[in-house]
């Protein structure tokens, strides 16, 4: 093979696999995989809170209140989802006062009604589907 045919192969074979790589990682994610940080960040928090890691706390409620605000996440979303999710940021941006302040009593709470907006927004969500299905 003359060098300059290897040389054009090797950099067509180059520029591809980049391009491949990019439109494999610019794909949107999945609810479950979306729900799945959701619920990592969420574990991230408690640890937090039970180690008074004020740091670890503001972190992932900051994560948390961005992966919210997320385009992907919210498309097609009714009304009701969207009150939902806004009573969510409340709590996580409450979570990050708390923690700013170096407040655990604040933070505990704000983390409690946190996780009662993830329960009603999931019970929400699957009335939604049940309903949709009838």
């Amino acid at each position: 093979m003359k060098p300059q045919t290897l040389l054009i192969t090797t950099l067509t074979l180059a520029f591809v696999g980049t391009w491949f790589s990019q439109a494999q990682t610019s794909t949107k994610p999945t609810t479950k995989e979306i729900m799945k940080e959701k619920l990592d960040y969420a574990h991230f928090l408690l640890n937090g809170i039970a180690t008074e890691n004020f740091d670890l706390i503001a972190n992932n409620a900051e994560k948390l209140n961005q992966l919210s605000l997320s385009t992907v996440w919210r498309e097609g979303r009714t009304p009701e989802y969207e009150a939902l999710s806004a009573d969510f940021r409340r709590h996580a941006v409450a979570l990050t006062k708390a923690a700013k302040d170096r407040n655990l009593d604040a933070a505990s709470l704000a983390y409690v009604q946190m996780t009662l907006s993830c329960v009603n927004c999931h019970k929400y969500m699957r009335n939604s589907k049940m309903a949709e299905l009838h």
